[in-house]
């Protein structure tokens, strides 16, 4: 369910009928995420609450729960296609995803990081307690480039420390988020997750790409309000030719223009949010963002985000 303001909300099946709380859950579950089939290891008599956080695609859903398998199938998928990811931070228990033959285990210190457009599986027992914040697609797949497998990141040590710490205040901080606020919170996390999902990509065997892949978002992020930038650009300032950087992005999925325009578009959504910058014009917040055209950016705006640069600055009235 998505809304633009900043809500918060908490969710318990402790008052219910103890026959109603494993069905009341499984349409819980739904409205803040997706289509599941269940398993409830312990019978209906099932215990679980949820906080949650959202505003403009980002959720925050802190929960704790019992044992219970969520099934995410093609068959679902069919049925309600979602794409976006799912960063799930444990601090009590441990999770198992599953997908295809493999798995992963997650536990206190480790993040996972999955698609809800891949077939998986998350089980967990008892007294579990977790935190799970959806990316929204086009903000994971076009700017980060997150896979669709599932990854595990480590929050034991430097910027992983920093991400586990920042989801953690997020939570914490519930009662003291405006909208842009929580927004401009949850894309910081994003980019810490990228940077560690990243660091994992380039620790593997496909060391080569991936190493380019990263070091052109990185530069697009830092320079994407030059209007000159493109991918012959990105490959001189880079030291690489335009076919390695065509090829890293082909393999995430995207080309140079698309990522471009993706984050010039993010970057001027945000200032057109910013109480600090309402004194700046829509065609400035446009130049500035890097678009030499104010009709252009109008369009593209538009098809991105489903509404005007005018109707976004409504917001802040």
């Amino acid at each position: 369910m998505r809304t633009d303001q900043y809500t918060s909300r908490r969710t318990s099946t402790l008052y219910l009928d103890p026959r109603e709380r494993a069905e009341f859950w499984t349409e819980h579950v739904r409205e803040n995420h997706c289509l599941f089939d269940y398993r409830f290891p312990g019978g209906k008599d099932f215990h679980g609450a949820t906080q949650v956080q959202r505003a403009r695609g980002f959720q925050l859903v802190e929960f704790w729960s019992d044992g219970i398998d969520y099934v995410r199938s093609i068959e679902q998928i069919r049925r309600d296609p979602n794409d976006d990811y799912r960063l799930v931070v444990p601090y009590r228990g441990e999770l198992t995803i599953r997908i295809d033959d493999g798995s992963i285990t997650l536990a206190p210190g480790t993040a996972g990081l999955i698609s809800t457009g891949t077939p998986f599986e998350l089980l967990h027992g008892r007294a579990v307690q977790a935190l799970v914040l959806t990316i929204p697609a086009a903000t994971a797949g076009r700017t980060h480039g997150f896979g669709p497998a599932a990854q595990t990141l480590d929050l034991r040590a430097g910027l992983g420390v920093v991400l586990g710490s920042m989801v953690r205040t997020l939570a914490d901080e519930r009662g003291n988020f405006a909208t842009h606020d929580f927004e401009i919170a949850c894309e910081h996390i994003v980019e810490l997750s990228s940077a560690l999902t990243s660091r994992t990509q380039e620790s593997g065997a496909d060391t080569g790409l991936a190493a380019v892949e990263s070091s052109v978002r990185r530069h697009v992020r830092l320079n994407s309000d030059v209007p000159s930038l493109n991918g012959g650009a990105i490959a001189r300032d880079l030291g690489w030719s335009l076919r390695q950087v065509q090829l890293a992005l082909q393999r995430a999925g995207t080309t140079p223009r698309e990522l471009i325009r993706e984050e010039r578009l993010r970057q001027a959504r945000r200032r057109l949010v910013d109480p600090a910058l309402r004194n700046l014009s829509i065609a400035e917040v446009a130049f500035a963002s890097g678009f030499s055209s104010l009709s252009n950016f109008g369009a593209a705006f538009g098809e991105r985000f489903g509404a005007t640069p005018r109707d976004v600055r409504g917001l802040l009235d």
